[in-house]
């Protein structure tokens, strides 16, 4: 018999590994990266085949399969640019991780909270994985005389990406430290210490999207948990003061540190660029510009890929709606439906859970979702955002509790 942490330390250890492929590529470089993938998506694939599947799994399978076959073969057609091997992979590794994730949503009452190994692994790793980066970003400082955003053209990995791993990484450790209840408090700090270090890797990296996506999701997160009452009172005391020293530990290391001391500052000048380029049109914000010029070209030649999507398509748009239009136009309405509607689903049922608890299973991948869905509104193309489809599958798989029914 197959003990019930079992599944959850597959999942766990699954979805750790495919956030982690960045930060394996800074340790032990390209045959890290492929390592992290390959085991992240093996765990996933294993505890899948030890799962039961179900007659509405099959047809859910057969369903996303002949739907995926339909957008290749339009692609096809159009001589779009998807092609590549790359593309290709990851297409076939995100349909596999929706119907995966359908499989979970099936088999709920296996899967149990996990034991504290498991948590005290992935702090551990994700606090490697950090240091490696502030190690990258001090390398580059020391290189070129200055700290910049980029990290060279040569380089096989971007802010964007970085800053959007670890906030997956963030989150698998949030997620993680909610569900802390009797587990040693070594656990709890080192998961708070996880929490603390790749929310610092985000800010290095002066993303916006990615900071602002976290801290919406957080603040969804905790509107759902408003109840006043003893308990709650408790929580916001120690999430304050959670804040309070961390506030406390980043004020420190960016007075003793430039690099981080910078990274600070680029970022509020970042996010302040944004509002200066509103009022000024002089000023120019090149990022949020770029985007501001593929959403007027896509309005601009929406008459002509309506239809049947864009002749020779080249990814990607930054926004997922925009891609699916782009990519298949009306036949990929009922992809655009299945998205909406799964996001939707998904914060009610974080309202549900949050209020009525939750399971390590069901807020990890709720937590997952809700932040690639939002950062998919920006940027990372549909292949690329993984865990999204898996949150896609498990989402739409997952039984409506009767109180949100009602």
């Amino acid at each position: 018999m197959i003990s019930p942490q079992r599944y959850i330390n597959l999942f766990l250890l699954g979805v750790f590994f495919l956030s982690f492929a960045t930060s394996a590529f800074l340790v032990f470089g390209n045959i890290g990266q492929t390592l992290s993938l390959f085991l992240g998506f093996s765990f996933l694939v294993y505890l899948a085949y030890i799962c039961n599947a179900t007659v509405s799994y099959y047809r859910f399978v057969i369903c996303s399969v002949l739907l995926y076959l339909i957008f290749l073969f339009i692609g096809w057609i159009n001589d779009q640019n998807i092609f590549r091997p790359i593309n290709l992979i990851f297409g076939l590794v995100s349909i596999c991780l929706l119907n995966i994730g359908y499989l979970l949503s099936q088999n709920l009452k296996k899967i149990r909270n996990n034991g504290y190994k498991v948590d005290l692994f992935i702090s551990i790793m994700s606090l490697v994985g950090v240091v490696s980066f502030v190690r990258f970003q001090s390398n580059i400082v020391y290189e070129i005389g200055e700290s910049t955003r980029g990290f060279g053209q040569d380089s096989e990995i971007n802010p964007v990406q970085v800053a959007y791993v670890n906030g997956l990484l963030f989150l698998i450790n949030f997620s993680l430290y909610q569900m802390r209840k009797g587990k040693p408090k070594i656990v709890s700090v080192m998961l708070l210490l996880a929490q603390f270090a790749t929310f610092l890797s985000m800010v290095m990296t002066l993303s916006r999207g990615a900071t602002l996506f976290l801290f919406m999701f957080l603040f969804i997160y905790f509107f759902y948990n408003l109840k006043l009452n003893k308990k709650f009172v408790n929580r916001i005391i120690n999430l304050c003061l959670i804040v309070f020293v961390g506030i406390v530990i980043l004020s420190f290391l960016s007075s003793s540190f430039p690099l981080i001391q910078s990274k600070l500052g680029g970022l509020e000048n970042r996010f302040l660029s944004i509002f200066d380029s509103v009022n000024d049109r002089s000023v120019l914000d090149a990022s949020a510009q770029s985007r501001v010029d593929m959403y007027d070209l896509f309005f601009s030649e929406l008459n002509n890929i309506i239809l049947f999507g864009q002749k020779e398509y080249k990814p990607y748009p930054h926004n997922q709606f925009m891609e699916i239009i782009m990519r298949w136009g009306i036949v990929g309405l009922p992809l655009l439906i299945f998205s909406i509607y799964t996001f939707l689903k998904s914060l009610s049922l974080l309202r549900y859970y949050s209020q009525r608890g939750s399971s390590t299973l069901i807020l990890c991948i709720l937590a997952l979702f809700i932040f690639s869905y939002l950062q998919s509104m920006t940027s990372l193309s549909l292949e690329m955002n993984r865990l999204m489809w898996l949150g896609f599958g498990f989402i739409y798989g997952l039984p409506i509790p009767n109180r949100i029914r009602t």
